[in-house]
Order: C-alpha cells, then sequence, then structure tokens
C-alpha cells in the first residue's frame, strides 16, 4: 500500500563505554571469572559456527531428494499404471500429480517427513524462470526433432491457423467467460491473462491414443504440431496482456518492465517475438547440423553420445540467448531448431537408437518432474490459510464450471475457422471419403485440444 510508513521505534541507547583502567589490583576471583567467560564466548562461538557450518552443508543438497524419489516414483507408476484395471485409463503423469498433491497436503498441514518435507520446500520455493528454462528446452525440442516435416509441411496452413488465428479467438471467447459469467468482477486485462493461459493445449496423452489407436498420421500432425506452435502465439499474448494488467493496477516492481499499449509497439513486440524467434532457432539448427558434422564417423564408438549431448546442449542454450538475453520467444526458438534439425540431420546421426532413447529419457524426467511439482504446488494451496480465506467451495465449482467452458470456447473457435480450414483443405474434398471425415476430424481436433 502507499502512503508514509510508520517509522521503526528508536534503538536503545549503547551504554557509554568506560576503558577499563589496567591496574595489578584485579583479585584471582576476578581474573578467574575472566579467563571462564572468555573460554564459555569462545566454546559457544566455536559451537554456533560449527551449527551453521553444517546446516549450510546440507542445506544445498535437499533439493536433490524430492527430484529422484519423483523419477523413481515415475517409473515404478509407468510399469504399474497401465497394468492396473482401474487405472490404466489415465495417464500415469495424472497419478503422478495426485500422489504428490496428496503427499504436499500432508506435509503442509504439519505432518513432518524429515529430508523429504526439507526437499519439498525447496522445491515449493522454485523460481519460476527457473522452472521455464529448466525444462521446456528439452521437451519442446524432443516433440519437435520427432516432425514428420514432410507431413508438417502439408498440413502446415492448417496448423498455422490454429496455432495464430485459433488461439486468438480461443483467448478473447474465454475472457468473455470469464468477464460475465464467473462473478468475480476481473478486469479485461486479467480476463485475456487467463484465456491466454488456457488457449494453448498439451495433448500429448492425446497424440499417444492416437498413435496407438492407428489414427491417420495427418490428424494426428494437426493435433501435435497445433500444440508445438500455439505456445509462441500465446505466451506473446500472455506477456502483452500481463504487462497492461500490472500497469492497470500500478503494481510496484510489477510483472513485466514495459507495457505494450500502443499499436505499433504491440505489433512490434509480435514481430519481433516470433520472427526473432524463428531466425534463432534456426541458427541454433545450422550449428547442431555442423556440429554433428563433426561427429559423423561410425568408427568411434563416443561420437553419439557425442551428438546426443550436442542436441541437448543446443536446445537449451537456443532457449536462452532468445529469451533470456534477446527477448524474443524462446518457445518458437527452440521449435524452428528441432525442425531444421528433424528435416537436415539425415545421414549424419550416427546412432538413431542412441538419439532417440536420450531423448525419450529427457522427456520422461520433465514430464515426471513438472507434474510432481505441480502436484507439490497444489497441496500447499489447498491447504494454505490464505486460500482458505479467499477460496470456498462455490470456487471449486466454478472451477469446473471453467473447465467445461474451456471445451465449449474450443468447439465455437472450431466452428469459426471452419470455412477458412475447408477453404485450404479444397483439394482434399475432392475425395468423397475425405469429406465425410472431415467433421469427424474437427471434433476430434476439439476434444484433443487438452490445457
Amino acid at each position: 500500500s502507499s502512503g508514509p510508513q510508520p517509522s521503526p521505534p528508536p534503538l536503545p541507547s549503547r551504554p557509554p563505554h568506560h576503558p577499563r583502567t589496567h591496574s595489578h589490583t584485579h583479585t584471582n576471583m576476578e581474573r578467574t571469572l575472566a579467563t571462564a567467560e572468555h573460554s564459555g564466548s569462545s566454546n559457544s562461538t566455536e559451537y554456533e559456527h560449527h551449527n551453521a557450518h553444517h546446516t549450510d552443508h546440507h542445506a544445498p543438497i535437499y533439493p536433490i531428494f524430492f527430484a529422484f524419489i519423483s523419477i523413481l516414483l515415475g517409473v515404478i507408476l509407468k510399469n504399474w499404471v497401465p497394468r492396473m484395471k482401474y487405472f490404466k485409463v489415465f495417464p500415469y503423469t495424472a497419478v503422478v500429480f495426485a500422489i504428490w498433491t496428496s503427499i504436499s497436503s500432508l506435509h503442509f498441514s504439519g505432518l513432518e517427513l524429515g529430508s523429504l518435507g526439507k526437499s519439498m520446500d525447496a522445491w515449493e520455493a522454485i523460481d519460476p524462470h527457473l522452472m521455464l528454462f529448466g525444462f521446456l528446452p528439452a521437451l519442446l525440442f524432443g516433440d519437435a526433432k520427432a516432425t514428420d516435416t514432410h507431413l508438417l509441411m502439408r498440413k502446415g496452413k492448417e496448423i498455422l491457423i490454429l496455432a495464430s488465428l485459433g488461439v486468438l479467438i480461443g483467448t478473447a471467447l474465454t475472457a468473455i467467460v470469464f468477464r460475465f459469467i464467473l462473478p468475480y468482477d476481473w478486469s479485461w486485462n486479467l480476463c485475456f491473462v487467463m484465456g491466454s493461459i488456457l488457449a494453448a493445449t498439451d495433448p500429448v496423452a492425446v497424440v499417444g491414443l492416437l498413435n496407438d489407436l492407428g489414427a491417420p498420421p495427418a490428424l494426428t500432425m494437426v493435433i501435435s504440431g497445433e500444440s508445438m506452435f500455439n505456445d509462441g502465439t500465446a505466451i506473446v499474448v500472455f506477456n502483452l496482456f500481463l504487462s497492461l494488467y500490472s500497469k492497470e493496477f500500478n503494481i510496484p516492481d510489477g510483472f513485466t518492465t514495459h507495457a505494450y499499449t500502443e499499436l505499433p509497439d504491440i505489433i512490434l513486440y509480435a514481430l519481433t517475438s516470433i520472427f526473432g524467434g524463428a531466425l534463432f532457432g534456426v541458427l541454433g539448427g545450422i550449428l547442431s547440423v555442423a556440429l554433428l558434422l563433426a561427429f559423423d564417423s561410425k568408427l568411434h564408438e563416443d561420437n553419439a553420445l557425442l551428438q546426443l549431448s550436442t542436441t541437448l546442449s543446443m536446445a537449451y542454450l537456443v532457449f536462452y540467448v532468445a529469451e533470456g538475453i534477446f527477448g524474443t520467444s524462446g518457445v518458437i526458438a527452440v521449435v524452428s531448431m528441432g525442425m531444421f534439425f528433424s528435416e537436415y540431420s539425415r545421414g549424419l546421426v550416427v546412432s538413431h537408437e542412441v538419439l532417440e532413447a536420450g531423448w525419450e529419457c529427457f522427456e520422461f524426467i520433465g514430464n515426471t518432474l513438472i507434474f510432481s511439482l505441480a502436484g507439490l504446488i497444489v497441496g500447499k494451496i489447498i491447504v494454505d490459510a490464505q486460500t482458505s480465506d479467499h477460496v470456498d467451495r462455490y470456487d471449486i465449482l466454478w472451477c469446473g464450471v471453467s473447465w467445461l467452458f474451456s471445451f465449449l470456447t474450443r468447439m465455437i473457435m472450431l466452428c469459426c475457422i471452419y470455412p477458412l480450414m475447408r477453404y485450404v483443405r479444397r483439394n482434399e474434398w475432392r475425395n468423397p471419403s475425405q469429406r465425410q471425415s472431415d467433421a469427424k476430424d474437427m471434433l476430434v481436433e476439439g476434444w484433443g485440444g487438452l490445457r
């Protein structure tokens, strides 16, 4: 709150210092007391220093415990969940999330969990930017590098429509729902912030299910391609309205350093974020392929490992340079780099088995830790005293209503862009069987747009 703050109470004045006069009149008792006081003070200081050193020595290693317990739990559930009668319909990540939400609720309710509890405390306080920069590059590049670029080019117009115009329409529809249906009287800027969050899709489980069922590759490509590219559009819209929300309420040290209020600023920000990110991605892809050329000899057994390490390090470096240094879209940069790598690394990879196994491992660890951390944070929110002051059973009901409207707004968005989608598919519509499956594909795309 603004306004003058009460001045702190004055510190108690120190008593005047009287230097002791050196004389030979000290008694033996005085000498003994002085020696004992000095010895006790020295021992106490050494004891406190030892405790402080002992605490500081262990505190930095607490986060390791939660991380590897989460990975081990993910390994067990990844193996067991598909075999369990009543849980095999759930992705293992959903079960991971539920388990850590329960454990977190118990911990933050007062249950003592020892080192695990301290490790959970450290992870719960993780900086959001560290989480973004730590997990996102591996997950994005892992999906992008496995893209069938030829099929992507064939379905590219549809994916571009869904990832750009579809995100904007979905954001606007969701903002309207939050503004006029939810009883919170949120400002338009905050409604658009929420809309941009829910406009991006993450259909990992849906794509896996479609692959298992043998769905048409074109349909799978449209759903997965949309999820890769709509993150970039959604983040641009999110940053735009978050800056406006920060300025609207004059938040001290707000969420962003600049509010994009003028149309030229908005256009410039969007163009630099999108095309700047794509440029960094292409440059990163060129450098990655060049490094692969240096390790393309199959005569050296270490080259497969070097190529895997190269792709991992380049994914993180490109994201950091694009997002952290130049302020462009790191999401678009890594996705662009992954697709460039997929197209131009053919014939250069020493061992496809090592590369695929390594990236599957990175993606598994990343997904497991993200859902574990999400469960940890949600569990704390549930039992937080501040939550109980602001959240009641009606808010939980409105969460369910918002979930239903998220699917409804997506269906409306697909109906709005259906004429445009039909136009870009006009060559395919010459096949009568394609006309019959087109509406079904749109329905699957609507239901498959998970958040």
